[in-house]
């Protein structure tokens, strides 16, 4: 038998407190406790971080002056309190990859030895990473020391640190440029970005920008960083002139966003419209919406440009839009929570679902789930080994990395990692 909805009003608050006090009452829950807040602010930072964090939401605006937030509390750890493994990325040469643990490491990890290899301590919870393009340098977000740290990969040691905005416990991606030549991050706390001179690693540039802003890319041509906003603007920032940026408006809960493989459009994911903002980078102006799924927000655009898919974390499904119609084909169902969707080896979509700790892979010819496996709990994020023969997902809950087989879809072995693992 469910639980009764618990209902909260937060409007008496301070509207500088409401988001806080709501954060504190939540945490106070059981799992499957179910609470509907009401607020006379639109609370887009913490709407986002239920989405982040793995939480099943709903969120509209009732008048001028108030806002619902109805939540159910999830059986599985909130994303933002696990300390397992999470983001990884695949080193150039070989079957190593590198991955942050949100709790203060960087490892190395031997596809083929099956073993952690290396770790670097990095401190600050690190939430995501990102290898330079040459293949040298890790940039580590690390949220709770407000700094992105710099990993020699090659010496495998910490050898800078960029000093750079409060981002909060679920954290930010650093991007580089495709010439690798600089890099960008946002802060969700200040609402700020910061670009990053990538050979110096020093901030050359930063910029306030809308309420909580969400994973800063690079366009594939590097003319543009694109900044979502989850207060409903898309941030156009010319890097190499900075100061004459373009607000174009978007959508509520602006996720993350990917790219047309030309730099035409940008793609954006509004996980509290539940819908995607098509924005034409000539242009700079948004020319289209599109309806996907509940909490839409991570879309991936197939290797030639004709599908996006959008990862839906409220729905547990993908919605496929074909970019030549601005329209949409398909809707797959996945596991729990889908919290990543990437682009695959000889084009599968694939998915990493944190509640149900499971990876689906999606056939873009069929536009149907080929297989789903168990990975582990808590899987979070994956990567590919340069000769595409492996796939590795990083599971947060169980701490450990999951290897699976490319030609056979299978999985092949779970590597513990953690400080007991090291050889």
């Amino acid at each position: 038998m469910s639980s009764p909805r618990i209902k909260r009003d937060l409007r008496d608050a301070p509207q500088t407190g409401q988001a806080q006090l709501a954060r504190r009452l939540f945490s106070e829950l059981s799992p499957g406790d179910s609470v509907e807040f009401l607020a006379s602010v639109p609370l887009y930072g913490f709407c986002i971080g239920f989405l982040e964090a793995g939480q099943k939401f709903s969120w509209r605006q009732l008048d001028e002056e108030t806002w619902q937030v109805n939540v159910k509390k999830a059986p599985y750890p909130s994303q933002n309190e696990t300390v397992g493994v999470h983001h990884p990325a695949a080193l150039p040469q070989g079957r190593t990859i590198c991955v942050v643990d949100r709790d203060d490491s960087v490892w190395f990890v031997d596809g083929d030895r099956n073993q952690v290899v290396a770790n670097v301590v990095v401190g600050g919870g690190p939430s995501h990473l990102s290898l330079h393009p040459e293949g040298r340098f890790i940039y580590a977000a690390c949220p709770l020391s407000s700094e992105v740290a710099v990993v020699d990969a090659l010496r495998k040691e910490k050898v800078d640190s960029i000093p750079v905005g409060k981002t909060g416990r679920g954290g930010s991606a650093p991007n580089f440029s495709p010439d690798g030549s600089q890099a960008i991050i946002h802060s969700s706390q200040s609402s700020e970005v910061f670009l990053i001179d990538a050979e110096r690693h020093k901030v050359i540039y930063s910029q306030r920008v809308g309420s909580v802003p969400h994973e800063p890319r690079f366009s594939p041509d590097g003319c543009l960083v694109c900044v979502p906003c989850a207060s409903g603007e898309l941030y156009l920032i010319p890097p190499e002139s900075p100061n004459q940026f373009t607000v174009v408006p978007c959508g509520f809960g602006a996720g993350h966003v990917d790219f047309s493989p030309d730099s035409c459009y940008a793609y954006i994911a509004n996980s509290l419209d539940n819908d995607v903002s098509i924005v034409d980078l000539t242009r700079r102006q948004r020319v289209a919406r599109v309806p996907a799924g509940a909490g839409a927000h991570r879309p991936s655009v197939s290797e030639d440009g004709r599908l996006l898919f959008v990862a839906n974390f409220v729905a547990d499904t993908v919605t496929v839009i074909d970019t030549a119609v601005w329209g949409v084909v398909a809707t797959v169902s996945v596991g729990t929570y889908p919290h990543d969707v990437v682009r695959g080896p000889e084009g599968w979509m694939v998915v990493s679902s944190y509640g149900s700790g499971t990876c689906t892979f999606i056939d873009p010819a069929t536009l149907e789930a080929k297989i789903e496996l168990k990975t582990g709990a808590g899987t979070s994020h994956c990567t590919f080994s340069p000769d595409q023969g492996q796939a590795f997902f990083a599971n947060s809950i169980s701490r450990d990395i999951a290897v699976v087989e490319l030609d056979e879809l299978k999985l092949r072995s779970t590597i513990p990692v953690g400080h007991t693992q090291l050889t």
